[in-house]
């Protein structure tokens, strides 16, 4: 899980690079999503077994958060940058159980509504509204944190009955078809040619699909090893390999609100996930 998350974490990168050559959020969405439908079409080749489900309403939801969410999740990259597209998104886990309490009935942990206003207390100094209005790259980053959430939920349901693999043909196939639509307008509405010989950008894009594939499978596997919770504390490795990219390599700024915010939702996530694998782990075992 730990492998999958820390390949997720360079995607931000790179998906801020292939901005400034030329290519949209939705084009490397179709990028990162035609090459996950590839790697998945050549594994059932190789090993000669379909994909099957026992579950087609979930996986279909699955599917569309999922693709939603990453389409918001790398138009916010785009728009706000790496480092805080990425840590507005992987608030997911606090949105996650909220849908817990909300759908499944979960009984919250001791404590849980103090993390939560802790980590929308740190979601609002990352965004710094404006007087004159909410910035669109927060505003694409916070939402495509709880479709992630819902998705999350999903995954975990769905491990119960479906191999990792089907989860992620499903993911990929709805959300190659919610970026299809968004790409194809972005080239109409393009003032200026695509950079379609810059290979650069093609390097990005497959790495963006490589690495988005693979990060996926290994997070999605170990949920079936793990707990919902412990698997959101672990998710924390993402935005911050994503904040030191960012800085590194993009000279995104670290201002103190920044920090701050980002340092809130970090603790106030990983506290979280702390309390409710110590309640799992208390609970009797029926």
């Amino acid at each position: 899980m730990l492998g999958g998350y820390a390949l997720l974490g360079i995607v931000p990168v790179m998906v801020k690079g292939v901005r400034a050559i030329g290519w949209t959020a939705a084009h490397t969405v179709v990028a990162r999503f035609a090459i996950a439908c590839l790697c998945v079409g050549l594994v059932v080749a190789l090993r000669r077994r379909g994909l099957t489900t026992n579950n087609r309403p979930l996986l279909l939801l699955r599917g569309v958060l999922g693709g939603a969410a990453v389409l918001l999740f790398f138009s916010a990259v785009q728009l706000a940058g790496a480092g805080p597209g990425t840590l507005l998104n992987y608030t997911y886990p606090v949105w996650a159980n909220v849908f817990g309490v909300l759908f499944t009935k979960q009984r919250p942990p001791s404590g849980f509504w103090v993390l939560l206003l802790l980590a929308m207390v740190g979601v609002y100094l990352i965004v710094d509204p404006r007087f004159g209005g909410l910035r669109l790259g927060e505003l694409f980053g916070v939402a495509s944190a709880m479709l992630a959430g819902g998705a999350v939920l999903c995954i975990k349901q769905l491990r119960r009955t479906d191999e990792s693999l089907v989860i992620i043909w499903s993911f990929s196939v709805v959300g190659l078809l919610f970026a299809l639509p968004v790409a194809l307008l972005d080239t109409v509405q393009n003032q200026r040619a695509l950079p379609w010989g810059d290979h650069k950008g093609w390097l990005f894009l497959t790495l963006t699909g490589v690495f988005s594939f693979f990060g996926h499978v290994y997070f999605t596997r170990g949920y079936k090893h793990t707990t919902l919770q412990l698997g959101s504390v672990l998710a924390l490795t993402v935005p911050i390999i994503a904040v030191v990219c960012g800085w590194l390599f993009l000279d995104e700024p670290l201002s103190p609100a920044f920090l701050t915010g980002g340092g809130l939702i970090l603790v106030s996530t990983a506290w979280l996930g702390l309390l409710e694998s110590r309640r799992a782990s208390a609970e009797p075992i029926t």
